[in-house]
């Protein structure tokens, strides 16, 4: 999930535009914000389902509420996405530093190793 979600590398500009494009037309055109509004909706419900899981599973401490831990995780992805259109290649930076603290947070196990080359994202 993490690994998912927080792969984002400078080569996914225009997916990030895309999103950001549909975030700040839905300030203004009522069907886009009912779209963003869906999606977030669903993506929370989807990632907060897997925080529960892995907690039932005990992948995960029990003491999580995976509420807020979905909407971190998500925001987090949503503030790399940012980091891609401005900074490029230091989102890549910045996604390697938080990974561990996230693992960290959640007691994953290897929180503090390096993460094995992905294969390049589908969006670049």
């Amino acid at each position: 999930l993490v690994e998912c979600l927080l792969d984002r590398s400078a080569g996914d500009i225009f997916f990030a535009r895309s999103i950001i494009a549909m975030v700040m037309g839905s300030s203004t055109d009522s069907h886009f914000k009912q779209i963003d509004g869906e999606t977030y909706a669903q993506t929370t419900a989807l990632v907060r389902e897997l925080f529960t899981s892995a907690q039932q599973a005990g992948v995960l401490p029990s003491n999580l509420d995976p509420d807020v831990e979905a909407g971190l995780l998500i925001s987090v992805a949503d503030g790399l996405a940012v980091a891609a259109i401005t900074t490029g290649d230091q989102a890549l930076l910045l996604k390697e530093r938080l990974r561990p603290t996230l693992l960290a947070r959640w007691g994953i196990n290897g929180a503090n190793a390096r993460p094995k080359r992905q294969r390049k994202s589908n969006f670049s």
